[in-house]
């Protein structure tokens, strides 16, 4: 790949805002999603054309113009409480539901027992969007999660039809794939835990949900809370059908969805009644984030952070032993809190979790922030520590936190909107984690709407998109022009008008503010992107635009592939080499060779090439790890994987990264049956590329 061909990252703007903040998620394929009042936008990246693609600069100079983001989709925002959702979800677990009526489907508008819902009025409308953990939809790519004001959860993401030849021709990515995959919440039937080939229809608002970081491929865990103040964990997986009596090439992967854990989350304040003159509102779509996993005496640990009503709690969840594909993990939920934090949070307080575990004398420990209203409070928790015991129930005027504690008293110049926290080397001590945050808005007299505590050595440019703000906000221009008064009139005849007149086109006047919806940073932490709404200063607003603005590194601060954090994917580093500024990916912005991701397959094929000739004329193929030429110069790719020879079309795959082939499992078995005589000895060739380790477009 060649840098020139990067497409340019510039501003998106969007028709509609968004509902609540926090309203943009990145996922860790650098996808990006936003919840605006009617339209979920998906954005998927683009990369450059790959080394030997042949495409090179006539693909660049074809359409020199286009941006970065240009494939998107744009799905409605009000998505109606249909059960025949998860049709499909239950059929997979031997479960047939009935054709709902419409009586059926006009009482499931409502639901009882809260306060937007519970008349039917609401919308239905997206409220919240979070990607799951990478390698969990098809593909192994992560699926899109969204909340609505009904209290449900839908899942968006690519589904493949194992009888589909569509797919099988991709060159490209495609939108077409992607539909509503299965949901979760009031009214929705989903199998029942027994395993008797049963449904239970839910009967639940959930209120939030967060998904835990990544675990298997195929497998994780989603928390959601309900109106009732439980938090529920579920298990969710994707994987082969294991019952499947087809053919490999024909065999489809199937959804699993159960509960494994529940436990009470009201926290330890005593309501108040809405009459009580020290009651102040709470709540808030973002009460639940997950730590990062770590490792301690055969168990995988986390810690859950749940917000209540002025407490912030955190309760470990542990994984016992192994998890197989189709089985239920070995889930133990501790009976309390491990520990908690007492502050004034009022509505819309959230959590953010640094992306990394410390080794702390002994103890694993997980640093984060809690965004209130007014400023950013860090904490930390020893994730592998002891049980505490539980905080008894006591009144929020015994831990003095009815009210804030705060001299600050304008919510727009100190409430966070958005929030990031930075990755730092693994020997950091600070107890605080690197974070840039935004406030609410930003104008003229509010300098600070933009906050970080990034120390002046750690060489981190202020992003593009700061700047940008900053310099609209302290414009100045005349009053007149501001507000779009028409000039003045050229029929008045007296002195004292005209001087009048003339006084107000000498006013300077600020033009525009900015309202902050979202923020988030790229898988590698080398990019942000903000949404924002721009408003004038001096007149009512009416237009419910919005823009997402981005800011990267320049092409010259490119570092060494070393340096990216680890554990990301090749989407997500191919995204730091293009505009976060990490370094080469092997295999895709190099021609290096393959990574052998797989060498048992490779292995097990040494030899099998020789004895392949060519589809045309029966001759004999000279292989160079790339293509395979006979001495007609009939030319055909060679897997990525196996270093086989791709002699008819339809049974390989291609990478959206490198763009090599490799061949499906079904062939695979077929040529190890022709050459090898070990059929059912071949190993599986996995679900990335052999070439760069990207995932597959089909």
């Amino acid at each position: 790949m060649y840098r020139f061909q990067i497409r340019p990252l510039k501003s998106l703007p969007l028709k509609s805002r968004p509902l609540t903040t926090h309203a943009v998620a990145w996922s860790s394929d650098a996808e990006l999603a936003v919840a605006t009042d009617d339209t979920v936008h998906i954005f998927l990246p683009e990369c450059p054309s790959p080394v030997g693609d042949g495409g090179g600069e006539d693909a660049a100079a074809k359409d020199p113009e286009k941006s970065q983001f240009s494939l998107s989709i744009r799905a409605t925002g009000i998505f109606l409480p249909l059960p025949s959702v998860n049709t499909q979800l239950c059929a997979f677990a031997g479960v047939r539901l009935p054709p709902p009526g419409a009586e059926e489907r006009a009482e499931r508008a409502s639901v009882e027992g809260h306060e937007v819902t519970g008349s039917g009025a609401s919308l239905s409308q997206v409220i919240r969007v979070e990607w799951s953990p990478g390698g969990l939809g098809a593909n192994r790519r992560p699926v899109l999660m969204v909340m609505t004001t009904n209290g449900e959860l839908l899942t968006l993401g690519e589904y493949v039809d194992p009888q589909s030849t569509a797919a099988s021709g991709l060159r490209a990515r495609s939108t077409r794939m992607w539909k509503v995959l299965w949901g979760l919440g009031a009214g929705m039937p989903i199998p029942a835990e027994d395993g008797e080939g049963s449904y239970r229809t839910m009967d639940e608002r959930i209120t939030s949900f967060s998904w835990a970081k990544e675990i298997l491929p195929g497998r994780a865990l989603l928390a959601y809370a309900t109106d009732e103040d439980e938090v529920v964990i579920m298990s969710v997986q994707h994987f082969i059908r294991p019952d499947s009596a087809a053919p490999q090439s024909a065999q489809d992967f199937i959804w699993q969805v159960r509960e494994v854990a529940r436990f009470e989350a009201r926290g330890p304040h005593q309501p108040l009644d809405t009459t009580d003159p020290d009651f102040t509102p709470s709540g808030t779509a973002f009460s639940l984030k997950w730590s990062p996993w770590t490792s301690s005496g055969g168990l995988r640990i986390a810690s859950l952070a749940v917000i209540s009503k002025n407490h912030v709690g955190f309760r470990k969840i542990a994984i016992h032993g192994g998890w197989e594909p189709g089985q239920e993990p070995s889930i133990e939920v501790e009976d309390s809190d491990s520990g908690g934090i007492c502050l004034f949070l009022s509505t819309d307080a959230f959590v953010e979790w640094e992306d990394m575990v410390l080794d702390q004398g002994g103890s694993r420990v997980a640093r984060g922030v809690i965004g209130t209203p007014f400023e950013v409070k860090p904490f930390q928790v020893d994730i592998s520590g002891p049980s505490k015991p539980p905080v008894m129930e006591h009144s929020t005027s015994d831990c003095s936190t009815t009210y804030p504690n705060h001299s600050l008293t304008n919510p727009i110049a100190g409430r966070a909107e958005g929030l990031v926290i930075h990755r730092a080397k693994p020997t950091s001590n600070d107890p605080v984690p690197l974070y840039s945050a935004v406030r609410a808005s930003a104008t003229a007299t509010n300098d600070d709407w933009y906050e970080t505590n990034i120390p002046p050595t750690v060489q981190r440019p202020v992003p593009q998109w700061v700047q940008q703000i900053r310099q609209s906000t302290q414009r100045l221009v005349p009053r007149d022009d501001a507000v779009g008064d028409p000039s003045p009139s050229s029929e008045s005849d007296t002195d004292d008008e005209f001087q009048e007149e003339a006084g107000k086109s000498t006013i300077k006047v600020h033009p525009w503010r900015f309202r902050f919806w979202g923020l988030a940073s790229s898988p590698g932490d080398g990019s942000t992107v903000a949404l924002v709404s721009k408003h004038s200063a001096q007149l009512p607003s009416r237009r419910g635009l919005s823009k997402l603005v981005f800011g990267s590194y320049p092409t010259t601060q490119q570092g060494a592939a070393e340096d990216q954090a680890p554990g990301l994917s090749t989407e997500g580093r191919m995204w730091e080499w293009m505009y976060g500024g990490g370094g080469h990916v092997p295999g895709a912005t190099t021609a290096a060779d393959n990574i052998d991701l797989n060498p048992l397959l490779r292995n097990f094929f040494t030899g099998a090439g020789a004895k392949q000739k060519c589809a045309f004329c029966d001759g004999e193929l000279q292989n160079d790890g790339t293509e395979a030429r006979c001495p007609d110069n009939h030319t055909f790719a060679t897997c990525s994987s196996s270093g086989l020879a791709i002699l008819a079309p339809g049974v390989s795959r291609v990478c959206a990264i490198c763009h090599r082939r490799c061949l499906k499992d079904s062939e695979l078995r077929k040529l190890a049956a022709e050459y090898v005589g070990l059929e059912d000895a071949v190993p599986p060739s996995g679900e990335l590329c052999g070439g760069c380790g990207g995932k597959f477009m089909a």
